[in-house]
């Protein structure tokens, strides 16, 4: 199974609960599973023996969510929502099965596309952090990478990966969004 992961990397810890909470919305009631590690207690927990999430990302550790949905411009379902928390800041990463985009047809997975890059482009704009990448597991693998924004800009790689169909629609997409005439017209 292919997954389009998308890493937020090096986000500062004060940007962390506001990013997941209301710029991603995510909602307790979607959550399927979770997972934490209290340092403290030396035990595992759910989100929900959570005292406080604050307190929790100061810690380092990692945690996750596995949610019914997510919308993130556009309505993401099965996502897997994971959070490495170091000492100064944090990487969130959403994984989201490949398909999720290849069940529309193509105009309808461009606006899917769409939608989710420029809400991502929204994110990195209202949050502190070093880039967001955009491509296929494991992403950071630079064959893997399709989209990044950090603040040189948006950048593009893999530009002839195209056999898989999400990387093909991302590339039709991007041709876009660098152009400034239809960027406003495409969201």
């Amino acid at each position: 199974m292919d997954y389009i992961e998308i890493v937020m990397k090096n986000i500062v810890k004060k940007d962390v609960k506001n990013l997941i909470f209301n710029c991603l919305h995510l909602a307790e009631k979607d959550i399927i599973r979770s997972h934490f590690f209290d340092q403290n207690q030396k035990q595992d927990l759910i989100y929900q023996e959570i005292t406080s999430f604050s307190e929790y990302i100061l810690t380092v550790g990692t945690c996750y969510f596995y949610l019914k949905k997510l919308r993130v411009g556009c309505l993401l379902k099965d996502v897997m929502l994971l959070l490495a928390i170091e000492k100064e800041y944090c990487d969130l990463t959403i994984q989201v099965l490949a398909s999720e985009f290849e069940v529309y047809s193509i105009q309808e997975c461009q606006k899917k596309c769409r939608q989710l890059c420029f809400e991502l482009e929204r994110i990195y704009s209202l949050n502190t952090m070093e880039e967001i990448i955009i491509g296929y597991e494991p992403v950071e693998d630079d064959d893997m990478k399709l989209i990044s924004f950090s603040e040189n800009g948006l950048r593009f790689f893999n530009e002839n990966y195209v056999s898989k169909f999400a990387a093909s629609v991302f590339y039709i997409v991007q041709d876009k969004m660098r152009n400034p005439k239809t960027k406003n017209m495409i969201q």
